[in-house]
């Protein structure tokens, strides 16, 4: 998908060598409350299955610069319930002279095009860290609004269909 400040591509098998840099880095894994490292045949075995949302519930995007088709990012949709039309929402900017450019909320807007009116979906759903200042005015901005405290303090935002 061409958005103004870039291109939101369906992650690939093509993807692989540069998802196993980042999905390994451990300076990310606060974000996504993940505690481990992922292998080579895991994140392969991810990526094949990484064709449609429904009804596997789970998808990722990668967030690439327009201009160099230079991966900037990552978007997932995951924690599909079907009774109660439900996901949620993961987004990671990699680098920090790409944040607050606008990559992040131009990929949202696409995924709850997708989301919303082709898949039917009524709410979706973030999970931010308190401490993820930048994250919850991603989704502030978006039209997510806070919901609660979760355990361990994490924030829970929802956005429901328009």
């Amino acid at each position: 998908m061409i958005m103004e400040k870039g291109v939101l591509k369906k992650a690939g098998e093509h993807d692989l060598d540069w998802l196993l840099e980042v999905e390994n880095d451990a300076s990310h894994w606060a974000v996504g409350g993940r505690t481990h490292s992922y292998t080579r045949h895991e994140l392969a075995d991810f990526l094949s299955r990484n064709q449609s949302f429904l009804p596997g519930g789970n998808l990722r995007w990668i967030i690439c610069c327009e201009e160099e088709e230079e991966p900037v990012g990552v978007l997932d949709i995951f924690a599909y319930h079907r009774e109660k039309k439900m996901a949620s929402v993961g987004i990671l900017i990699i680098e920090s002279m790409h944040r607050r450019k606008g990559y992040g909320l131009q990929a949202l807007g696409e995924l709850e095009k997708l989301a919303f009116f082709e898949w039917d979906l009524l709410v979706l759903q973030a999970i931010v860290q308190p401490e993820n200042s930048a994250s919850q005015g991603l989704f502030a901005k978006a039209g997510y609004a806070f919901k609660r405290k979760q355990d361990q303090g994490l924030l829970l935002f929802e956005k429901h269909r328009p």
